[in-house]
């Protein structure tokens, strides 16, 4: 009886150890992976900690032993990311927002974004008129299927252009419309105000093509609202910002003596251009922003309060009271005059901001990477280099020639660039696991310098690097590797647009920089004659 007592006595024991040590099993995993857990959001602090710090190293003044040829050739940046203050007044922002809410701002924002700026072919555009309107660009073409891209759909051509004529009969009839109310506006207010709900209502009823988009007053005159604002810094300004980056790198590293003090941002938006320009020159005195649109212009002031010599303005009447605002050394305009509904006030817009460049100084266009941005870059770069001789403009970027552009009659392609975006980390918004880590943004952009002559920028005379990087080729498009030999596209010091093949028998040194060069980046190397032409004879000896 007693050995009896004693098992059972035992046997209750072994359980409760047993258990003990099974809780204490299990507590050990809970803390085995908290601690796991935590190990994995500090390497990634870390990586993004240590990427900030790569951009910033990579943006960095090198010695002059350095900068050799390589370094001077390579244009594009490694992945860019918002500034870390910047990323505490973002968090700030979305943290007042539901998190669903504000992905759904961000995926309607872009799609109303890309109907206004996505919707053209590319096409010939040497001979149009200078920043027209798609709608002018389909009413001067029998076939609009050329000029955009039309909704897809089950219904005929036929029944697609009758849509089109009946689109086209509509904005006459609301054309003329809008003729008789200026008439009598002044007779009876009431009465237009009436007509014009009328022609809302006609344009409701309109066949709803992507090509409506610029014929669209609401999205040519797009009102930022308080929630596009927010939606346009969760999915644009990154972008901008990184863009602005690549662009400002390379005039400080290409134009060395250039030491701006003076920036203005035209159409800042959210002050991504005068972050990157704080960035780029910490050396600045004065930035003035010109925003119209009341919500944009206070979301920015918001993200750009670390920027203690930013002003921020309406309209460029404003700077009068300002005694440094008379000329600027760098004028920046970005992803503005697609959103200008006329022709006249694009160039309107271009000669007011012209003449606040000083002499020296540089102007700095950027639009969109599409078909219709490249169009308003070259019709930029035609009206300056037409219309303003007399100011003597000088092409620094991206064109090495200051002829007419190769690409423009070309029906097939179009000119721009890339830049690598980082999306805003975990802490600050979180991304969806399908997501991917960084965005490829395409730009097309145009950089030209006032009171510049070409005979002052002399090949044979240039020393510096940066003084030859003037007269060296540009990489226009993405570099196609084969085996032992480089396929790639130029636009040439002469105007041209050539396709150049660097094999590894045609020697070490543009072998080894070909393979480290990208899309965007100068080409130092003349080209290159065949052997069969640097000889006596078919099978004699090489001349050199």
């Amino acid at each position: 009886m007693k050995q009896r007592i004693n098992i059972l006595l035992q046997g209750n024991q072994v359980k409760y150890y047993f258990a003990r040590a099974f809780n204490k099993g299990q507590v050990q995993k809970d803390i085995s992976q908290k601690l796991n857990e935590k190990k994995k959001k500090t390497e990634e602090q870390k990586k993004i900690e240590g990427a900030i710090l790569h951009d910033k190293e990579s943006r960095k003044e090198k010695d002059s032993e350095e900068i050799d040829q390589l370094f001077m050739a390579k244009c594009h940046l490694d992945v860019q990311r918002f500034p870390e203050k910047a990323l505490k007044r973002a968090q700030q922002v979305f943290s007042k927002y539901p998190h669903k809410e504000l992905r759904e701002m961000g995926v309607n924002f872009m799609k109303m974004y890309q109907q206004m700026h996505a919707v053209e072919k590319p096409s010939d555009i040497s001979q149009t008129e200078l920043f027209a309107n798609t709608d002018q660009l389909l009413q001067s073409s029998d076939n609009p299927e050329q000029i955009i891209y039309l909704r897809r759909s089950e219904e005929t051509q036929e029944e697609m252009d009758e849509k089109v004529k009946l689109k086209r009969k509509l904005k006459a009839e609301k054309a003329q419309n809008n003729k008789d109310e200026e008439t009598q506006q002044e007779k009876d207010q009431n009465s237009t105000e009436q007509e014009s709900d009328d022609l809302v209502d006609l344009t409701k009823d309109e066949p709803k093509f992507k090509s409506n988009a610029n014929n669209n007053i609401k999205l040519s005159l797009f009102e930022y609202s308080q929630n596009s604002s927010v939606a346009y810094l969760l999915r644009k300004a990154p972008h901008t910002f990184s863009v602005a980056c690549r662009i400002l790198t390379e005039i400080r590293y290409r134009m060395p003596n250039f030491n701006p003090q003076t920036f203005l941002d035209f159409g800042a938006g959210l002050g991504s251009g005068s972050l990157a320009f704080q960035d780029i020159f910490p050396e600045c005195k004065n930035i003035v922003a010109c925003e119209p649109s009341k919500n944009m212009r206070k979301l920015g002031k918001h993200m750009t309060q670390d920027i203690p010599n930013l002003v921020y303005v309406e309209n460029l009447a404003q700077t009068i009271s300002l005694p440094y605002a008379v000329e600027f050394d760098i004028v920046f305009i970005s992803h503005v005059l697609q959103e200008v509904p006329s022709v006249e006030a694009r160039k309107l817009i271009i000669d007011s901001l012209w003449n606040k460049v000083k002499k020296g100084g540089i102007m700095i266009f950027v639009e969109n990477g599409t078909p219709k941005g490249f169009r308003f870059a070259h019709d930029f770069r035609r009206y300056i280099l037409e219309n303003k001789k007399s100011d003597d403009p000088y092409i620094v970027a991206p064109c090495p020639h200051q002829g007419p552009c190769p690409l423009a009659a070309k029906a097939d392609t179009w000119c721009h660039f890339e830049q690598k975006v980082g999306k805003y980390p975990k802490s600050v918004f979180s991304k969806l696991p399908t997501e991917k880590q960084f965005d490829n943004e395409k730009f097309c952009f145009m950089v030209i310098q006032k009171g510049v002559k070409q005979e002052e920028r002399d090949e044979d005379n240039s020393q510096t690097f940066a003084e030859k990087s003037f007269f060296w080729d540009r990489i226009l498009f993405p570099i196609m590797r084969r085996s032992k030999h480089f396929v790639y596209d130029l636009c040439t010091r002469d105007g041209d647009f050539e396709r150049r093949v660097t094999a590894k028998s045609h020697g070490d040194e543009e072998y080894k920089t070909i393979k480290k060069l990208s899309w965007g980046d100068l080409w130092p190397f003349f080209k290159r004659i065949p052997n069969k032409f640097r000889k006596e004879g078919p099978k004699g000896p090489r001349l050199w």
